[in-house]
C-alpha cells in the first residue's frame, strides 16, 4: 500500500495517494502490525509535501510521528541518548501546535528520556 501511495503521488494522483495511505493506516490499526507504521507516517508526509496545496504543519506532524515511532524503538533497545538527541531538535522546531497529540507525546517522551 505504501509503494502504491508513493507511486500515485509521483503521478500527481493525490486523491488516490491519500486513499492508499489511509488504507495503510487502517491496516495498521486493524491488524496491530506496527512494523511499518513509521514508514507510513513518513510516506504520508512526502505525499502532503508533493500535493498541490501542502500544509507545513501537517507535513511536520507526519514526520514527527515517524521520528517518534523510531525513537520508541531506540528506547526499547536501550539507546536512550540517541533517541533524545534525535527528538530534542525536532521538537524544538515547533513554535505552535503544542496541544496536538503528537507534540504532547513527544514532550512526554523527552521528559521520560531525560529521567
Amino acid at each position: 500500500m505504501l509503494f502504491l501511495a508513493s507511486a500515485q503521488a509521483e503521478l500527481g494522483n493525490f486523491s488516490n495517494a491519500q486513499t492508499c495511505i489511509g488504507d495503510a493506516f487502517t491496516a495498521i490499526k486493524t491488524t496491530k502490525e506496527t512494523w511499518f507504521e513509521a514508514e507510513a507516517h513518513r510516506v504520508a508526509g512526502e505525499i502532503e509535501a508533493k500535493s498541490g496545496k501542502p500544509e507545513s504543519a501537517k507535513i511536520e506532524a507526519c514526520f514527527a510521528s515517524a521520528l517518534a515511532i523510531a525513537r520508541r524503538l531506540w528506547r526499547g533497545q536501550g539507546k536512550v541518548q540517541q533517541a533524545r538527541e534525535l527528538l530534542a531538535p525536532v521538537y524544538g522546531w515547533f513554535t505552535e501546535g503544542f496541544d496536538t497529540c503528537d507534540l504532547k507525546e513527544a514532550k512526554a517522551l523527552l521528559e521520560e528520556l531525560a529521567a
